[in-house]
């Protein structure tokens, strides 16, 4: 009876062995996940001001990863718990973590947006001033808005405190669409720097500057033939009348109309200088020799008309013909510049 009560005992023993040598691994690998999971994965996280100091280093810290690991945005979602209580020599505070778990639910749904990221920063940056508050025993709002933004002035948070510019935005847009059509492109992981927008704005600007000095350079170049007239006619601009007539029939000869009827105006001027009408000055306009003939003056219709026609084909570069120019000629033989016979002989 003894011999069969032990052998029961070493088949117990054994089976109890064998069943211990596979469980064990499954209790060791269970243990070690329970170890693992950060205490923030509890409703409530009690833990004194100087573990939630580092609690938040840490964070923070994984928080500045982000951009570079998208990955790691739900590993840190995951250890933060829905609050902290937070013990400071026997005062009990109160933390919640709802809109900073909601800005990484965004960052998990949109890694490629920037301006999460910038809000993760932002509330990890609002936790850390409400912690020097606390170790501080500031309580001015005031005093804990100055702290706020001087925390936010620090170097490490210029880019976070700094929302997406309109430029950014678009970009973002153009490749989320072109990974909508186009994914074996991978366009879609291209990252831009938060200086790329600035610089290709700034390309943009140059290059309408540039245009636009193109086209006044081509303005410039297709008038400096006309310019060169103008100067050259400078020279000798004090002629007798009967010199400008014969220098408008000569251009009238050439085919150059424009020419011939500005020579014809200046012509009249003189003309009419030398008839003792006014006084030749080349500071005044045709519109002010114009006024210089009282109104009911026989000879202002003629010179109203060489005006007109003159500033028309001068200054507004309008098409002279040679019926033009036989108007003007009408005109010069009315104020005496032009004898009949002469203009009959051009006309030939």
């Amino acid at each position: 009876m003894s011999q069969i009560r032990c052998s029961s005992t070493r088949s117990f023993l054994r089976a109890a062995f064998v069943w211990a040598t596979w469980l064990a691994p499954f209790l060791i690998v269970s243990c070690g996940v329970l170890d693992a999971q950060p205490v923030l994965h509890q409703e409530n996280a009690n833990i004194d001001f100087h573990a939630y100091r580092a609690e938040l280093d840490r964070i923070s810290q994984a928080a500045s990863r982000l951009e570079a690991h998208p990955e790691e945005t739900q590993a840190l979602r995951d250890s933060l718990p829905k609050k902290w209580t937070v013990t400071d020599h026997g005062i009990s505070h109160e933390v919640s973590t709802v809109r900073l778990v909601e800005d990484l639910d965004q960052c998990s749904k949109e890694p490629r947006n920037g301006s999460h990221r910038a809000s993760v920063q932002r509330r990890i940056a609002a936790l850390e001033t409400e912690a020097g508050m606390i170790d501080a025993g500031l309580s001015s709002s005031d005093e804990a808005r100055r702290k706020l933004q001087e925390i936010l002035a620090r170097r490490e948070f210029r880019s976070a405190s700094k929302n997406p510019t309109w430029f950014e935005r678009l970009l973002e847009k153009l490749l989320r669409w072109l990974s909508s059509h186009w994914p074996r492109t991978h366009i879609g992981r291209v990252h831009f720097s938060s200086s790329l927008g600035s610089v290709v704005v700034w390309v943009m600007v140059v290059a309408l500057c540039l245009a636009l000095a193109y086209v006044l350079w081509r303005m410039i170049t297709r008038t400096r033939e006309n310019v060169e007239l103008n100067l050259s006619g400078a020279e000798q601009f004090h002629k007798r009348s009967r010199e400008w007539v014969a220098d408008a029939l000569a251009h009238a000869r050439c085919g150059d109309y424009r020419g011939a009827i500005r020579c014809a105006y200046w012509g009249a001027v003189f003309r009419l200088e030398e008839l003792g009408r006014f006084t030749v000055n080349r500071t005044l306009t045709p519109r002010e020799y114009l006024r210089l003939l009282p109104a009911d003056h026989f000879q202002r219709p003629s010179l109203a008309d060489l005006t007109k026609r003159f500033e028309l084909t001068w200054y507004g570069y309008a098409v002279a013909t040679a019926g033009d120019f036989d108007q003007v000629a009408a005109q010069l033989e009315k104020l005496g510049c032009l004898a009949p016979s002469a203009a009959a002989t051009e006309k030939s």
